[in-house]
Parts: C-alpha cells; sequence; structure tokens
C-alpha cells in the first residue's frame, strides 16, 4: 500500500546510481515525540510518587501509564507478548528514569 503523504527523497550519483530513502511524515514524527513526552512524564512522576510520597504525581503517573500502555499495545496481534515486553519496558523506563525512542 502506498501513502500519499509520503515523501521519498532520491539522489543520484556522478556514476549514475540512484540511492531512494524515504523521510519521515508529520504524522509520524508527531506521534514519536507524544510517546516521548508521555514516557518522560511517566517516568518523572513515578519517582516522585515513590521517592516522597506525592498523591498528585501517583495520578499522574498512573494516567501517563495509561495512554503509554494503550500505545504501546496497538499493532501487537499476540496480546500476552505484548504484555511481557510492556513489563519488562515499563521496568526500564523506571529504572534509566527518562525516555528511550
Amino acid at each position: 500500500m502506498e501513502l500519499l503523504d509520503e515523501i521519498v527523497e532520491t539522489t543520484v550519483s556522478a556514476e549514475g546510481t540512484a540511492t531512494a530513502r524515504r523521510l519521515i511524515s508529520d504524522e509520524e514524527q508527531l506521534r514519536e515525540f507524544e510517546m516521548i513526552e508521555l514516557q518522560r512524564e511517566f517516568a518523572e512522576n513515578e519517582l516522585k510518587w515513590r521517592r516522597k510520597t506525592d498523591y498528585k504525581a501517583a495520578e499522574r503517573a498512573n494516567a501517563a501509564e495509561a495512554k503509554l500502555v494503550k500505545r504501546f499495545m496497538e499493532g501487537w496481534e499476540d496480546r500476552t507478548l505484548a504484555a511481557k515486553a510492556w513489563g519488562w519496558y515499563r521496568l526500564r523506563l523506571l529504572y534509566k528514569h527518562k525516555a528511550e525512542a
């Protein structure tokens, strides 16, 4: 399936060989930025909640985690595998205390 808003950059060298690469669309870039922001928000608020018993931070962490889980799980056909992957990914976010894209 070909997307209409997909941008492909093609360069031709002096020898006549062409190379093409797909550039990221605005929607993909926005989704990536939102994912990074959700990861950061979740990790920071979870850390505040655990260290300072900040109940408002716990609420923010739960809200961010719900959105993050939904985003993480979309596209997975095997829900059991997705749940296991989410568990490991969640631990990685918490121990690193930062977003990973």
